[in-house]
C-alpha cells in the first residue's frame, strides 16, 4: 500500500484475513492464507490508484474473496467478469451473500446474456402460431409456458430439467436481432429490463466473459450498450480472455441463422395479419435458397478455412441467395407503417447479406476465414487474427484499472506470453503459490519408455499405460486427450480391459458427464480440450489425471495457422513465442483438476516423453506447481500405496 494507506482500508482488510479476523470468527476451521493477503492488498492498490494488476493465484489461494472484499471497500461501481455463468452464479449466490452476512451494505446483481432470458412478445407470438418442430419441442414449450407463469427472472436456467442450450430457448429468447425495445407492449415486465434496472443501481455487477465482449462489440456498432457504465473491472478465470474475444469481435453466419430468420418472419407476418402472397414468398425462397447454398458446403474437416470449400458453384448460390434477401429487404421496407420489429426482419436481411459476402471474399488479412461443423449445424466465420488492438482499443483504454487473475496465467514465472496475447503494455504483476502443498499432494508421472506420440504405435503403448494407471488408482479418473480421433481410439481400446465405467464425451451433455462422473464409483472419464479447465469435482472420485500428449496447437486449425503466420511474418518465433507458452498453460489447467482441497492427492500423468527429452520440456515443467516427477511407474506405485 502507499504510505497515506488509502484511509486506512490496507489496514481493515488486513485485518479481515487475519487469524483473528471477521473471516476468522465467521468460518469454522479457518486458517489465515498469505497469499489471499496479499493478494487483497494488491487488488486494493489497483482499485484506488489505477492501471492494471495481473495475479496468478495458485489454487486454494482464496481469489475470489481476495479481489471482492477490496473491490467493495474501495466504495466504487465495479464489474466482476467470470469465466462461465456457472462461476457467476457462485458469485452471486454464494460468495456475495457470506459477505453481506458479514455485514457489507452493498447492492450486487448478475447480468447474463439476451438469450439467458425469456422473451414475452415472443412467447405470445408462438402461442397464436407456435411452428413447433415435433412433439420434444411442443412438450418443452408447455414446460415453459407453466414455469413463465410463475418465474421472477425469466432465466432459462431454472429450467433444470431441460439442457443446457434446449433449441427453442433461442427463438423464444430476448435476442438482440429481435427485440423492438420500447415499442413492445411487455416492456414493463420484460425480464431483461428489469435485469438491467438492477445492475444500472447495483454497486458490483457480476457478468460473463461472453457478455463482456457482446457489450464492447454492440457499444462499437452504436446500438448502445448492454452493461451499465463502468471503468473498473475484476476479470477472473483471464485466461480464457483471448479465445472468447475472437469470437466477438468478428463475424459469425450459420445454417441455423436462416431458420430462425424464416421462423421469426412467419411469426411476426402472423402477429401483423401480412397476407401479401409475394412477400411471403420471398420468406420462402430465402430458405430455399439458404437450404441450397449450404448443401453445397462440403467440408474436409470439422474445422476448415473457408478458402477449402469455394467453388463456383457456391459463389453462385450465394448471389442467389443475396438477391434473395435483398427482395425480402426491399419487400418489407415497403409496408406503410412498418412496426419496429418488421424493420428488424429488414435489416437482418440486409446483415446476412453483407455478412456472406464478407465470408465468401475473404479479402481481408486482418481476419482469418474459417468454419465449423457442429453436428446439422455448420458455421462460417471471420475471426480476427490478433485481439490485442481490440481489447486495447475497447476494453483496458476505456478502464481506470481492470485486475485480471486466474490460477493460470504466468509461463516460466512472467506474464510476457499473456501481454503479448492481451495487448498490455505494462502491469503490476503478483504470482502467489497455491495454498496446497503439490509436493506432498501430488506426482506428475512422466513414462520415459513410450515411443514419440508422432510413431504409428504410439496410442497402443498409452493405452497400456493408462490401464496400468487405472487399475492403480481403481479408476476415479479424466483421460484428457489432444484430439477427438485419439480419444475414441482410446475409448475402443480401453472397453472390456478394465473393469470401471468408461463415460465418453459426445454421448451425453457436459453437465450429465460430469454428475455421472461424480455417481458412478470408480469412473473414467474420456474427453477433449473442452474438459481441461471450469470442472470442479472434488474429493477423491477425481484421483488421476492423464493427458495423451503435450496440448501444443496445433498448425492446421485455422485460427492457430494464421497466428504461427503472423508470428513468423513479423519475424518472431512462433513455436516458442505461442504454441510452447500454450501448451504449459493448458497443462497446468489439467493439473489443476487434480487438487481442489487440501485433502485431496492425486496423479498426474502426462504420457508424452519429450517432456523429458526436448528443450522446451524444462520451461514447461517449470510451471507445473513444482509438483515431483517421476519416471518408472514402480515409484508411482510405491508413492500412490
Amino acid at each position: 500500500m502507499t504510505e497515506t494507506d488509502h484511509n486506512g482500508l490496507g489496514k481493515r482488510i488486513g485485518a479481515f484475513f487475519s487469524p483473528t479476523g471477521a473471516l476468522s470468527r465467521r468460518l469454522e476451521g479457518y486458517e489465515p492464507r498469505p497469499s489471499q493477503a496479499r493478494m487483497a492488498l494488491a487488488c486494493l492498490e489497483a482499485l484506488t490508484v489505477g492501471g492494471i494488476l495481473l495475479a496468478e493465484a495458485g489454487t486454494g489461494t482464496g481469489k475470489t474473496l481476495a479481489y471482492l472484499v477490496p473491490a467493495l471497500a474501495a466504495g466504487k461501481r465495479i464489474v466482476v467478469s467470470t469465466g462461465t455463468r456457472n462461476l457467476q452464479e457462485q458469485l452471486f449466490f454464494k460468495d456475495i451473500p457470506f459477505l453481506q452476512g458479514l455485514g457489507g451494505k452493498f447492492e450486487a446483481a448478475v447480468m447474463k446474456g439476451r438469450g439467458n432470458y425469456l422473451c414475452l412478445r415472443k412467447l405470445k407470438l408462438f402461442r397464436g402460431q407456435p411452428l413447433l418442430r415435433g412433439l420434444d419441442e411442443v412438450d418443452q414449450f408447455k414446460a415453459i409456458e407453466r414455469w413463465a407463469a410463475d418465474t421472477e427472472t425469466g432465466d432459462f436456467a431454472e429450467l433444470k430439467e431441460m439442457a443446457e442450450g434446449t433449441p427453442l430457448f433461442g427463438p423464444l429468447s430476448c435476442r438482440g436481432d429481435n427485440c423492438v425495445g420500447r415499442r413492445c407492449p411487455h416492456y414493463d415486465e420484460c425480464w431483461l429490463v428489469k435485469m438491467r434496472a438492477r445492475a444500472a443501481g447495483a454497486d458490483v455487477v457480476i457478468v460473463n466473459h461472453h457478455l463482456l465482449f457482446a457489450d464492447l462489440a454492440v457499444r462499437d456498432t452504436g446500438f448502445g450498450a448492454v452493461i451499465p457504465d463502468y471503468d473498473r473491472a475484476i476479470l477472473d478465470e483471464a485466461h480464457e480472455l483471448e479465445d472468447v474475444a475472437t469470437s466477438y469481435f468478428g463475424v459469425e453466419v450459420s445454417n441455423w441463422r436462416f431458420d430462425e430468420l424464416g421462423r421469426d418472419a412467419a411469426h411476426e407476418f402472423a402477429d401483423e395479419k401480412i397476407t401479401d402472397e409475394r412477400l411471403l414468398n420471398d420468406v420462402a425462397e430465402v430458405g430455399k435458397a439458404a437450404q441450397k447454398l449450404f448443401k453445397r458446403i462440403k467440408p474436409p474437416d470439422d474445422r476448415f478455412r473457408i478458402e477449402a470449400i469455394l467453388s463456383d458453384a457456391l459463389l453462385d448460390a450465394n448471389a442467389e441467395l443475396a438477391e434473395r434477401l435483398s427482395s425480402l429487404e426491399a419487400g418489407i421496407g415497403g409496408i406503410r407503417d412498418r412496426p419496429e420489429s418488421l424493420f428488424k426482419l429488414a435489416r437482418r436481411s440486409a446483415e446476412l447479406r453483407d455478412s456472406m459476402a464478407m465470408l465468401l471474399e475473404g479479402s481481408d488479412p486482418s481476419y482469418v476465414f474459417w468454419g465449423e461443423r457442429r453436428g446439422r449445424g455448420v458455421f462460417l466465420r471471420a475471426s480476427p487474427v490478433d485481439v490485442s488492438p481490440y481489447l486495447r482499443g475497447y476494453l483496458f483504454d476505456n478502464l481506470e484499472t481492470a485486475v485480471l487473475t486466474s490460477a493460470t496465467l504466468a509461463v516460466g514465472g512472467n506474464f510476457d506470453f499473456l501481454r503479448s496475447r492481451l495487448g498490455i503494455d505494462s502491469a503490476e504483476e503478483l504470482v502467489l503459490p497455491s495454498h496446497f502443498d503439490f509436493k506432498r499432494l501430488t506426482r506428475l508421472y512422466v513414462p520415459n519408455d513410450l515411443p514419440d506420440p508422432n510413431d504409428a504405435g504410439f496410442l497402443e503403448a498409452a493405452a497400456e499405460e493408462m490401464v496400468r494407471i487405472l487399475e492403480l488408482t481403481k479408476g476415479r479418473a479424466f483421460l484428457l486427450f489432444t484430439s477427438l480421433r485419439n480419444m475414441e481410439r482410446a475409448h475402443s481400446l480401453l472397453e472390456g480391459r478394465v473393469p470401471f465405467p468408461l463415460l465418453l464425451q459426445g454421448t451425453s451433455s457436459r453437465r450429465e458427464l460430469i454428475e455421472q462422473f461424480r455417481q458412478k464409483e470408480g469412473s473414467v472419464l474420456l474427453a477433449s480440450a473442452s474438459f481441461w479447465q471450469g470442472v470442479d469435482v472434488r474429493g477423491p472420485d477425481l484421483s488421476c489425471v492423464v493427458v495423451d500428449k503435450l496440448p501444443f496447437a496445433v498448425p492446421d486449425d485455422p485460427i492457430v495457422g494464421s497466428r504461427i503466420a503472423r508470428i513468423k511474418a513479423d519475424g518472431g518465433d512462433p513455436f516458442w513465442q505461442y504454441q510452447v507458452p500454450s501448451a504449459a498453460l493448458a497443462l497446468k489447467q489439467g493439473l489443476g483438476r487434480l487438487v481442489r482441497s487440501s485433502s485431496d492427492r492425486g496423479i498426474m500423468a502426462v504420457l508424452d516423453s519429450r517432456l523429458l527429452r526436448r528443450r522446451y520440456g524444462r520451461l514447461i515443467l517449470g510451471s507445473l506447481h513444482g509438483s515431483p516427477m517421476v519416471t518408472q511407474f514402480e515409484e508411482l506405485k510405491h508413492w500412490w500405496k
